[in-house]
This record gives C-alpha cells, sequence and structure tokens, in this order.
C-alpha cells in the first residue's frame, strides 16, 4: 500500500487491525462507554437504571462501582444501560429546566454510535438512544433492491417470506436459523413460480434455469458465461443453507453465526432481484 493511499491522524488499530466478524460483546467497548459516561453517573440516574432494568448495582464503600457495573454486568444490562442513560439526559428536572445541554446529550449519542462501529460490535444506536443489531449498508441496500424487484404481485408470496428474513434478523434476540429458513423459502417459492418445479435444489436448477439462461444470451457467449458461473454459485448457496434448514444431529441445534446469516440472506437478496427481472423479461413460453 502506498503511503498516500493510508488514511492520516487515525490510530492504529483503525487502519490495520481488520476485523471479519463483528463481535456480541467487546471489553474495549465496555470501558469506553463507562469512560464516556462518566460526567453523568449520579444517583439519580443510578435510580433509573435500577428501577428500570431490575438490577443490583455493585456497591463499593465509597458507593456504586459504576466501572465494575459496566464491566462485568452482563451484556444486556450494559446495552440497557445506554439507552436508560439517553432517556435520562433528556428528561427535565422537576422545575422544568432541561437536564443537560442538548447539543452535548447529541454528541454522547454520536459517541456512542462511534464507539460501536470501532469496537465493531453488532449494534447500533437509533436518534433516541435505542440500541439495535445492526446489519451493514451493503445488507440494507441489497434488502431495498430486491424489494423492489419483488413489487408486482404476482411476488407476493415471496416478498411476504423475504421481509420474514428480515424481521427475523431485526428481533431484540435475532433468530438466525428463521431468518435463512425464510429466505430460502422465498428463493425457492419464485424459482417454483418460474418453473414447474417440485424444489429447489441443485439439479433443478441446472435442469430449470441453465436452460433459461442459454436461451435468453444465446448471442453473447460472454453474458452466458457468467450467468451460468451465477447459477452455479446459486447452487453452492442452496447447497450451503441445506446444513440450517434440516434438523441438525445434536440435542439443542446452534443459531448460524450472525455474521454468516447476514452474508447468506444479502446473497440470497441478489438472487431474488437477479431471478424475478430474467422472469421478468424473458419470453412467454
Amino acid at each position: 500500500m502506498c503511503d498516500n493511499e493510508v488514511p492520516s491522524g487515525l490510530p492504529f488499530s483503525r487502519v490495520y487491525i481488520k476485523r471479519e466478524e463483528r463481535q456480541a460483546d467487546s471489553a474495549r467497548m465496555r470501558r469506553r462507554i463507562y469512560h464516556l459516561f462518566s460526567d453523568f453517573l449520579d444517583d439519580d440516574y443510578a435510580g433509573l437504571v435500577q428501577r428500570e432494568q431490575g438490577v443490583e448495582l455493585p456497591y463499593m464503600g465509597y458507593g456504586i462501582s459504576w466501572d465494575r457495573f459496566f464491566n462485568t454486568a452482563e451484556l444486556r444490562d450494559v446495552l440497557d444501560a445506554i439507552t436508560h442513560m439517553s432517556m435520562y439526559l433528556d428528561a427535565r428536572t422537576r422545575d422544568g429546566h432541561v437536564r443537560h445541554d442538548p447539543r452535548r446529550v447529541e454528541q454522547l449519542r454520536q459517541d456512542v454510535a462511534r464507539i460501536f462501529r470501532e469496537e465493531h460490535v453488532h449494534y447500533r444506536l437509533d436518534e433516541l438512544g435505542g440500541v439495535h443489531y445492526a446489519v451493514d449498508d451493503e445488507f440494507q441496500r441489497n434488502y431495498v433492491s430486491a424489494i423492489g424487484a419483488l413489487e408486482d404481485d404476482r411476488y407476493g408470496a415471496v416478498r411476504h417470506a423475504f421481509e420474514g428474513a428480515q424481521e427475523a434478523l431485526d428481533r431484540d434476540n435475532p433468530n438466525s436459523k428463521e431468518a435463512l429458513r425464510n429466505v430460502f423459502e422465498a428463493l425457492e417459492i419464485l424459482f417454483k413460480l418460474m418453473f414447474n418445479a417440485q424444489r429447489l435444489g441443485s439439479a433443478e436448477i441446472r435442469q430449470h434455469l441453465l436452460p433459461t439462461i442459454a436461451q435468453m444470451h444465446g448471442d453473447d457467449a460472454t453474458a452466458r458465461q457468467a450467468a451460468n458461473k451465477l447459477a452455479q454459485s446459486l447452487c453452492d448457496w442452496v447447497d450451503g443453507v441445506h446444513f440450517y434448514r434440516h434438523g441438525q444431529a445434536v440435542e439443542e441445534a446452534q443459531q448460524p453465526p450472525i455474521g454468516l446469516t447476514v452474508a447468506l440472506v444479502s446473497g440470497a437478496a441478489s438472487y431474488l432481484r437477479w431471478l424475478a427481472e430474467l422472469d421478468a423479461t424473458r419470453p412467454a413460453a
């Protein structure tokens, strides 16, 4: 990498240490949130946390040990405490005055969001201080693009199944296995609409989709070859997701990793958009 391609003024870890998958928890995130909040940690905030979260705050000889709370409490309590801090700072005092400068409160929210990004955790902060699971920008673009391609009434059931995958990921406790089942169902419904097929599998893709590609790109060898490779990647996607669609030979089935799930659902969005456009433009049988 040339010197002029390296971002200037950033800490070493932000430039050179890359993490492939987001983390569910982070000790660095916890410590940074604690230090960010340190100027606002008082008895009124403690009362709000105890009342709304039902937690017992750790005490040392001098009072509440906020350091210990943010570094050792359950993750859910730390994330809830972030939202309650936002609520606390937005609230007015009993005499009606604003508790804190709104500009400082907004800056604090921006700093929390920045910590989430920099520590590469699974969370994002909304404009009111609520914590949500985060998916990347590419996922959102693929999702919106696929939904746009499925607007026709013909694809109503496809769209419903695909939206179910998004809903499963957007819960307080995301169900990644349900998300994969829903997105597979969306693809299978679309495939059945397009072809006289009983199921979506590698053999059916080769039997039905490849001849359609040959028909539509018969005079363009480059497009035909590229589309055939895309169809093969769809075969690989289907084969991979089948591992999660069917029961696992364990006592307690494990949820697919959230990062893997986001990648698979995002890929499915691209396949849905491609197949829907193919369906809409191919010559009538």
